[in-house]
């Protein structure tokens, strides 16, 4: 049996093509990468180590070593960070060392348990902070995607940079080490045009791949109603999906849900007034395909009960979503 996922990206780096490539024409890991798009080195020198493909030259000294070596986390204050909820990257902050550092002390002391792992999922084991996973319960609501390995991934216009690099951010404990927001080139199908936008990708985790289960139970996006009940979705989860799929009209406002079609907007609908007390009205845009012609609306009677609790949340690249008497901030 196959020791990795049938939907592993790397299953190109077989035993005979490592053993081809490092032992008989001598490719250091960092080469072998690089010709065939692996994320990184340490993916390839995991596989090695799997195959049992020994290293073929001394390991070269890490100028950090003897530096992240003598990091040392007396237990109680280890305890005391672990109480306050922190994850390992901002213990290190924190400590000012690595997050190796950390993970290795936590280790010694007995606080944390060695998960194997698989071997290019490094952030499968991951644990998501309360943040990230009301960020992500709100952006999948919105532009935010999941792929079926547990991938999270989005495509904004290049306007929109800075909220991309906020995205970036939130979920920086969940990204490849090489991992930066992209620019590309989109060419949509049917107008032929090519728009500039920014992506980005995270690595596959498995809490995330959870989400995916429920966001995707048949392999298409829909509104999880009785999964967003029992979630933390929250004000902040709110303001996520607005600034993603929202608009402002006058004082009052969108939300785009025409992805979930008819009866999810209502689903939708139903929701904002059970989790926050807000109305909203299922409208139909004309021109639009049946399936795909359905969004929230709030009449400005109840928008303003709606920009009130999503106002502390939305960032300032995106105070332009707010009617003008909302956009102070701090």
């Amino acid at each position: 049996m196959s020791k990795f996922r049938i939907d592993d990206p790397y299953e190109i780096l077989t035993k005979d093509l490592l053993e081809e490539e490092y032992v008989t024409n001598g490719l250091t890991d960092r080469q072998i990468a690089d010709k065939y798009s692996v994320g990184s080195k340490a993916t390839v020198w995991r596989r090695r180590k799997f195959y049992g493909i020994a290293n073929f030259q001394p390991n070269k000294s890490n100028k950090n070593a003897s530096k992240n070596r003598s990091v040392f986390i007396p237990i109680e204050q280890a305890l005391a960070m672990k109480e306050e909820g922190l994850t390992h990257q901002q213990m290190a902050d924190r400590i000012g060392c690595s997050r190796m550092s950390v993970c290795r002390r936590l280790k010694e002391i007995g606080l944390v348990e060695e998960t194997p792992q698989a071997q290019h999922k490094l952030r499968w084991h991951e644990d998501l902070t309360d943040v990230q996973i009301r960020f992500l319960l709100g952006t999948l609501l919105g532009d935010g995607n999941i792929t079926p390995s547990g991938m999270f991934q989005c495509n904004h216009s290049r306007k929109q940079r800075e909220y991309v690099e906020h995205k970036f951010k939130t979920l920086f404990s969940l990204m490849s080490p090489n991992e930066r927001v992209s620019d590309r080139e989109v060419t949509l199908k049917k107008s032929g045009k090519t728009h500039q936008t920014c992506f980005i990708r995270s690595m596959a985790n498995k809490h995330v791949k959870r989400m995916y289960e429920e966001f995707y139970p048949n392999g298409t996006k829909i509104f999880p109603p009785e999964y967003l009940r029992r979630s933390q979705f929250g004000s902040d989860s709110l303001a996520y999906w607005y600034m993603d799929d929202g608009s402002l009209s006058g004082k009052a406002c969108y939300l785009h849900t025409f992805g979930f079609g008819y009866s999810g907007s209502y689903e939708a609908a139903a929701f904002l007034y059970d989790r926050f007390g807000i109305v909203s009205e299922v409208k139909r845009l004309s021109g639009r395909p049946e399936e795909k012609a359905y969004r929230l609306f709030l009449p400005t009677c109840h928008a303003s009960k709606f920009f009130t609790i999503v106002q502390p949340h939305i960032l300032p690249c995106m105070l332009r979503k707010l009617p003008e008497d909302f956009r102070s901030v701090g």
